[in-house]
């Protein structure tokens, strides 16, 4: 949390790498959490439904985040 904090403040050209970071690490939780050891019926905590709601929010976060180009109008 500490390192996302120091992007955002002061090295902000590393924010989309920081959020593509952050899409890796949730997506990978995802995948272990539903798809490589889902278990009917057992018991999912609350973070396993977190996950499901970050991995689209930082994507729409990473596409905002990354340099537009400007057109020649």
């Amino acid at each position: 949390g500490l390192m996302l904090l120091a992007i955002s403040l002061r090295y902000r050209s590393l924010v989309p790498l920081a959020l593509f970071l952050v899409f890796v690490l949730t997506g990978i939780n995802a995948t272990n959490q539903w798809i490589i050891h889902f278990e009917a019926g057992s018991h999912h905590p609350p973070e396993m439904y977190a996950n499901l709601v970050v991995l689209p929010a930082v994507l729409v976060l990473l596409w905002l985040s990354l340099p537009q180009e400007k057109s020649k109008s």
